[in-house]
């Protein structure tokens, strides 16, 4: 008698697969090593530092905490003084007002006379009807007969009304407690 089959080993078409440990903190070896390799490659080299005296990033201000690279000291030019800083706020709006012309068409627009009858067509008062507007909206076949077959053509409307060939398929089933009783052998 055959021992094994499906699920056990060297009883399948390919060899079986190999063991490969996989450790739980493999990650954090591999680190390591790396750290360590990085120490051996450096040596007793240093890491880079510089010479520059450190700046701080903001002023050593409590209340302001604006950089002060940004600020201005004594070797900056001073900025030219504002000439209309200088003036009443009246004086000001007179110095720098603008003026304005009123805006004028280059080409007048065109009105009636040319190319039209009229300058301006007639008013013609429209009665909206919510039923006719309803009526427009459904198809024929919700429309009065009259109606529908009056947008039908003559052949359609002279035509005969179908009536298929064969009967109707479909009959009530008897139930199965009543299947070998007919009325006639009660």
């Amino acid at each position: 008698m055959k021992k094994g089959g499906y699920g056990y080993n060297s009883t399948t078409i390919a060899k079986p697969a190999s063991y490969k440990p996989s450790p739980y903190d493999a990650e954090t070896a591999l680190a390591r090593t790396n750290r360590k390799k990085d120490r051996e490659l450096r040596g007793d080299r240093v890491a880079f530092k510089s010479t520059a005296h450190p700046l701080e990033c903001f002023d050593g201000s409590k209340s302001n905490q604006v950089s002060g690279i940004y600020s201005k000291d004594g070797s900056c030019l001073a900025a030219p003084e504002d000439p209309l800083s200088l003036m009443s706020p009246k004086e000001r709006i007179e110095t720098t007002r603008v003026e304005r012309k009123p805006f004028v068409q280059s080409s007048p627009a065109k009105s009636g006379g040319q190319a039209t009858f009229e300058k301006f067509p007639k008013y013609q008062s429209d009665a909206y009807d919510e039923k006719a507007v309803a009526k427009g909206v459904l198809p024929d076949r919700h429309l009065p007969r009259k109606t529908a077959d009056s947008n039908q053509p003559e052949s359609i409307r002279e035509r005969k009304p179908f009536r298929p060939s064969n009967p109707s398929k479909q009959r009530l089933t008897v139930p199965t407690a009543l299947m070998g009783i007919t009325k006639h052998h009660v």
